[in-house]
């Protein structure tokens, strides 16, 4: 298979379509940018942004850069992404709470200025007593209590004491 940049213009009849995506990642926090068909990764300054043959893209610095991915029909996608430093600790919108059975509670999750983690993780420690999902949202299961644990990328945690009523 050959390559075909996205310079050549169209490619089999077809204009290649550029689609631009946004991004913040912390310093040293790592993440794949996928295109079907990708030929090809670069990136816009390899100080900021370092980018692997398969997507793999690591924030080396403070700043700002951009990816860029283009498939075999000349296709581009253009990932502007901003690093901001490794968060030195998580803040949570509440370290205890009580939720009745059946309710749902979200855990809004927040970084000091200027740092950041795209890569959030929430865990229960007690899956019988509150299930929480990837986006933080907390659902009540039964009587008792449990901890949910918000993890960043490069360990930084907080943990929040739940009871179920």
């Amino acid at each position: 298979e050959s390559a075909v940049p996205a310079t050549e213009g169209a490619v089999n009849g077809e204009t290649p379509k550029t689609t631009k995506v946004s991004l913040t990642l912390g310093v040293g926090e790592t993440v794949k940018i996928t295109m079907k068909g990708a030929v090809g990764y670069k990136t816009s300054n390899s100080k900021i942004l370092k980018v692997t043959n398969q997507g793999v893209v690591t924030a080396k610095k403070v700043g700002k850069a951009k990816i860029t991915v283009t498939d075999e029909k000349g296709n581009t996608k253009i990932c502007t992404i901003t690093v901001k430093k490794a968060p030195k600790k998580v803040k949570v919108n509440f370290t205890k709470k009580t939720i009745k059975k059946g309710k749902k509670a979200t855990i809004k999750v927040s970084f000091a200025k200027g740092y950041y983690s795209n890569k959030i993780t929430f865990k229960s420690n007690n899956k019988k007593v509150a299930t929480v999902n990837s986006k933080g949202v907390i659902t009540a299961k039964k009587k008792g209590t449990c901890k949910i644990t918000v993890k960043t990328y490069n360990g930084k945690k907080a943990v929040i004491k739940i009871t179920v009523k």
